[in-house]
């Protein structure tokens, strides 16, 4: 990839939020979807700080890769997630979004890990991200939303 658009993958990881502006959820009606920005933050937070548990593990990700991730956790999951939640201000909800935030930390560490297992340079790229979600399909914790596959 070259320099020039790994500095556009990074601008658009980076200001990810700021683009989306308005459009996150004013367009849908549930209450719930309040959530959606606080788990893009925490999609990316995952992303960026992958496998606290191994510090000594060291991860370099391309932008195109983060921003391959953050896209597909976004529009993939997320929204379909957060659309077919019923309006609630129960103890389950806050539980549910607890488990949907495990399911994501779980899945973005085991998809950098594998990735980085086959890296082919220093980094990790985009491609080895897909690589590692269709090695991982049956075995990720998002997969058993059914959200799509």
């Amino acid at each position: 990839m070259t320099d020039q658009y790994n500095q556009i993958y990074s601008k658009l990881y980076d200001e990810y939020l700021d683009i989306l502006g308005d459009d996150i959820s004013p367009r849908r009606t549930n209450p719930l979807l309040g959530f959606e920005s606080y788990l893009i933050l925490r999609t990316k937070y995952f992303i960026d700080n992958p496998v606290e548990d191994k510090p000594e593990q060291s991860f370099n990700l391309r932008a195109d890769a983060k921003y391959f991730l953050l896209i597909n956790f976004h529009h993939m999951i997320i929204a379909p997630l957060l659309e077919q939640q019923q309006p609630s201000e129960s103890d389950k909800s806050k539980v549910e979004i607890t488990s949907i935030e495990n399911s994501f930390k779980s899945d973005i560490d085991a998809i950098i890990t594998t990735a980085n297992d086959e890296i082919l340079s220093n980094e990790i790229s985009g491609h080895q991200i897909m690589r590692a979600i269709d090695k991982l399909w049956n075995n990720l914790k998002t997969t058993k939303f059914e959200i799509w596959g």
